[in-house]
């Protein structure tokens, strides 16, 4: 699964919650009750309920001048309470959700009920709701619809399932109006090969299809997931891992990440860190898009030794790697240190994965007495 498929779902499935306005009533501004059978209120529910509907669909509507249909839902059973302040709805057979006058989804879930006086639709008890393109399916317990704020609120769990990836938070939050999403608590996407991507929390506008991650951000994935990401980003091949396993680890952390997934890039920041089999890099920022990566800010990379090679490190202000043709450019001052002993040079090339390095331009060094 390539990045854009793991955090584009993060951002669809915040969106999906969106659209969780579920609930009836019977002020006919606001919401219409479509009455298949008669109402037939009870001697036991007089003090309670005014009226109970049967096989009924319930409409609710924006209100103003040009309303609009917000959802429509398909129950056995609905209850109007006296002061027709509060619809309850029992045993939902069917959820239609609208946005701007189009069907966004379909679903279903156990109960729901409408508050007059609050504004505020309630779903409960295993939510259901399937993207009306069949890409996004989306569970959760309860979900509260702030109707006069357009603010939408997952109270309970949220998991998102998109492709081969689940997406977990404990709470989302939606602006229906702006389609700016926030998850305050952490965030993690999974595959089922075991990679993950974990933050503290996350943020973005689905519109405008980015996705910023927030607070000790954390990318787990395998060598083979991201050989993967690679092909179906378009790369005309893979990225090179001569004498690495399909199944060794990469892990990256930093503070925060900006995801732009209409680009398919990343821009990372803060303490960033990228650890991998080969060995480490760390730096202040990282650019990452699909066959490139610049990493800037007091850069440090340092490479495993390989048989009888010692392990290596460089320092610099900038490197720019094309993963393509596994090449390292370090285009300003370069200080390398190793076994055999240490050396600058006014910029350097690199072949990451073959662990070689060229140093260019006022290259000067020490040997160690007694290496060679």
């Amino acid at each position: 699964m390539k990045l854009k498929d793991r955090l584009a779902m993060w951002g669809s499935c915040s969106g999906l919650v969106l659209m969780l306005a579920l609930a009836s009533g019977l002020t006919f501004v606001a919401y219409q009750i479509d009455k298949r059978t008669r109402p037939q209120p009870t001697s036991r529910d007089a003090e309670r309920v005014l009226m109970r509907l049967t096989d009924t669909s319930v409409q609710i509507w924006s209100s103003g001048e040009n309303a609009q249909l917000v959802a429509e839902v398909e129950a056995a059973t609905v209850e109007v309470n006296q002061d027709q302040t509060l619809t309850q709805v029992f045993d939902v057979s069917g959820i239609r959700v609208y946005r701007d006058g189009e069907l966004f989804m379909t679903g279903g879930a156990k109960r729901a009920t409408y508050d007059e006086q609050l504004k505020e639709l309630r779903v409960f008890d295993s939510v259901q709701l399937d993207k009306s393109d069949n890409k996004v399916k989306l569970s959760t317990e309860e979900i509260v619809y702030y109707i006069d704020t357009k603010l939408l609120v997952a109270t309970e769990p949220v998991t998102a399932e998109m492709g081969d990836a689940t997406l977990r938070t404990a709470t989302a939050r939606v602006n229906v109006t702006s389609q700016r999403f926030q998850a305050p608590r952490q965030v993690v996407v999974s595959s089922p090969k075991g990679s993950q991507l974990v933050a503290d929390a996350a943020r973005g506008d689905l519109d405008a299809e980015n996705l910023t991650l927030i607070g000790n951000v954390v990318m787990d994935a395998t060598v083979g997931e991201i050989k993967k990401a690679a092909r179906e980003a378009g790369a005309s091949e893979e990225p090179k891992t001569e004498g690495v396993s399909d199944e060794s680890r990469v892990r990256m952390r930093c503070e925060r990440a900006d995801i732009d997934l209409t680009n398919n890039a990343v821009t990372a920041s803060g303490h960033v860190s990228v650890v991998a089999e080969e060995g480490s890099a760390m730096g202040e920022t990282a650019e990452i898009a699909e066959k490139s990566v610049k990493l800037a800010g007091g850069v440090t990379i340092t490479l495993r030794g390989k048989g009888t090679t010692s392990p290596i490190t460089v320092e610099t202000p900038l490197v720019e790697y094309d993963t393509e043709a596994d090449l390292a450019v370090c285009p300003s001052a370069v200080n390398v240190s190793m076994r055999e002993g240490t050396f600058k040079a006014g910029r350097a090339e690199a072949k990451l994965k073959q662990g070689s390095w060229r140093l260019l331009g006022g290259v000067k060094g020490t040997l160690q007495p007694g290496v060679f």
